[in-house]
C-alpha cells in the first residue's frame, strides 16, 4: 500500500513528514498549525488522535505498531467519552447516582458524572447553582480518594462544614502550614492557593482528585500557584474547575485554566492562539476571536458545563425575601454636630463655600451614623 509519509509520536507530540499537497490538507484541518510550516507537530490529545486517524484513512502514513495501537486507543476513548457526554447531558441516560446525607439535585448529579467520566472539566455554573455540591458527590466515589480542595485564603473552613454537612463520613484536614509535615489519615486535603507551591513536591502523586475553587486564580501561568497546581494537577487522575468567572479579561486566559484541568487538549500555547485567538498584544495577551464557536468547541469537547440559574430553576427553591427594619434614630441622636449643620445650611447664612463643605461634612456624618446603625445587625445576621 502506498503511504504518504510518516507519522510518529515523541514525547507526547505527533511528528508529521508528509508530501506537500498532504501538508497542505493537514494545516486546513488543524487550524493551529503555522502558516509556512513543512514539518508538522502537534500535541497529542484524544481529539488530534481521532482526526490523525481519520486522515490516514484516506493519506496512509508509515507508523509503528505501538503508535498505531495508541492512537486507535485514544479515538475509541474520544468516541466513547463523546457519546456518553451527549447522552448524559441531554437526559437520555441516567446519571449515575451519589450517596449525600443532603441528596443532590439532578444537575449536580450529572456535573459529577461527567467530570467523573471526562476526567478534567470546568464547571462554570453561575453563582448560587451549587458548584461545590459537584464536588463533594466525586469525593463520594472511593477512586478519587484522597482528594485536594484548593480555595481562596478565607474558604477552607466554609468548604469543611459544606463536606460535613453533605458526607459526614468524609474526614478532612485543612493545611495548617505553608511547609510540609506529616498529615494526618484523611480523606479530603483542603487548602488554599497561597500554601500550594510549598505543597507541590509532596502532593502529586498522593492526591487522585484535585479540585480548584475559583479556578481563575490559575489564568498567569507563570505564577507560583499556577506551575504548582500544574504539577500536582498533572499526577492526579480528575481535576476539576469550579468559577462562575473562568477569566478577568483575556480570553487567552481559558488557555491556562484548562491547560491545568486537561492538559494538552488545546495543544501548546502557541497552537491555542494560531487557531482561536487574534495575535497577541505588546504584552503577550491574546482575545479570542469568536467566543460563541469557542464557547461551543469546549461543551462538544467535554471540557466545560455552565448553567444559568434560569436553566434549573425548576429544581431550585423559590427565594424567600424576608424584610429586616434596622433602627437608627438613637446613633443619629448620639452623632456629634448633625444638628447643628443642618441648621446652619437651612439658616442660608454662610458664604458658598462654607454651606458646600458644611453639605459635605452632614453627607459625611449621616453615612458614618448609617454605617454604625446598621453594623450590629449585620453582625448578628451574619452569625445566624
Amino acid at each position: 500500500m502506498r503511504t504518504y509519509g510518516s507519522i510518529r509520536l515523541v514525547e507526547n507530540l505527533w511528528h508529521i513528514d508528509a508530501e506537500p499537497h498532504v501538508v497542505i490538507r493537514l494545516k486546513r484541518l488543524f487550524g493551529k498549525l503555522p502558516k509556512g510550516a513543512k514539518h508538522i507537530s502537534l500535541r497529542h490529545s484524544p481529539d488530534v488522535a481521532r482526526d490523525l486517524e481519520w486522515v490516514m484513512e484516506r493519506y496512509p502514513l508509515a507508523i509503528c505498531d505501538t503508535d498505531r495501537a495508541f492512537m486507535a486507543g485514544q479515538r475509541v476513548m474520544h468516541v466513547e467519552r463523546s457519546v456518553r457526554f451527549v447522552q448524559v447531558l441531554s437526559g437520555n441516560l441516567e446519571a449515575r447516582s451519589f450517596e449525600l446525607k443532603l441528596p443532590p439535585r439532578d444537575y449536580q448529579r450529572i456535573a459529577a458524572d461527567l467530570a467523573l467520566d471526562q476526567g478534567g472539566m470546568l464547571i462554570a455554573d453561575e453563582v448560587g447553582v451549587g458548584k461545590s455540591v459537584q464536588a463533594i458527590c466525586m469525593f463520594t466515589d472511593p477512586r478519587t480518594r484522597p482528594a485536594l480542595v484548593v480555595t481562596l485564603t478565607h474558604l477552607p473552613k466554609q468548604w469543611q462544614r459544606e463536606i460535613a454537612r453533605f458526607a459526614p463520613t468524609l474526614r478532612t484536614h485543612i493545611l495548617k502550614k505553608t511547609t510540609p509535615y506529616e498529615l494526618p489519615a484523611c480523606d479530603v486535603i483542603i487548602t488554599s492557593y497561597s500554601k500550594l507551591a510549598g505543597w507541590s513536591s509532596v502532593l502529586p502523586g498522593r492526591v487522585k482528585l484535585v479540585v480548584f475553587d475559583e479556578v481563575q486564580e490559575l489564568r498567569h501561568p507563570d505564577s507560583n500557584r499556577s506551575m504548582a497546581a500544574r504539577a500536582i494537577a498533572a499526577e492526579a487522575q480528575w481535576r476539576l474547575g469550579l468559577s462562575a468567572t473562568p477569566i478577568h479579561n483575556y480570553g487567552d486566559e481559558f488557555y491556562s485554566v484548562l491547560n491545568v484541568l486537561r492538559p494538552g487538549e488545546l495543544g501548546t500555547r502557541a497552537e491555542f492562539i494560531e487557531e482561536w485567538c487574534s495575535a497577541e498584544d505588546g504584552q503577550g495577551r491574546a482575545k479570542i476571536r469568536d467566543p460563541l464557536s469557542f464557547g461551543s468547541y469546549l461543551r462538544d469537547q467535554g471540557m466545560m458545563i455552565r448553567r444559568t440559574r434560569k436553566d434549573v430553576g425548576r429544581d431550585l427553591p423559590g427565594l424567600t425575601v424576608i424584610p429586616h427594619t434596622v433602627p437608627s434614630a438613637d446613633v443619629f441622636a448620639e452623632c456629634e454636630g448633625i444638628t447643628e449643620l443642618a441648621s446652619f445650611i437651612l439658616s442660608h447664612t454662610g458664604r458658598g463655600m462654607e454651606q458646600m463643605q458644611a453639605r459635605a461634612d452632614l453627607d459625611w456624618k449621616l453615612r458614618q451614623a448609617t454605617g454604625i446603625a446598621k453594623a450590629k445587625f449585620v453582625a448578628e445576621f451574619v452569625r445566624m
